[in-house]
């Protein structure tokens, strides 16, 4: 199961404490959302609080052409959201495969 893979962890803590320091600060600072014009899927859970749920909304209304899936639990992983995640990438994907994106 996923879940072992990230257990104990203890095992994790210098990982989590770099990507919270090193890797995330800033890193929507200066991005141009709106300017990104290809289909995004941002799918968040209410209960994550990395980022938090309202920031994830508040994201991905700065793309021009994004979709917003929502989750009421699952946290970070999703967790018992397997069959809808799925389902909303693949309705996701059939509907923007066959539409050509300009560069």
């Amino acid at each position: 199961m996923v879940m072992r893979r990230f257990l104990p962890i203890s095992l994790r803590v210098k990982g989590i404490i770099n990507d919270i320091c090193v890797s995330n600060p800033g890193m929507n600072e200066n991005v141009e959302f709106e300017s990104i014009s290809v289909p995004v899927l941002i799918i968040h859970a209410e209960d994550d609080p990395m980022p938090p749920f309202a920031g994830a909304k508040l994201i991905a209304g700065r793309f021009p052409n994004a979709r917003f899936f929502g989750l009421n639990f699952g946290g970070h992983l999703l967790v018992g959201n397997l069959e809808r995640v799925r389902t909303e990438i693949m309705t996701f994907i059939k509907k923007n495969a066959s539409e050509k994106l300009s560069p």
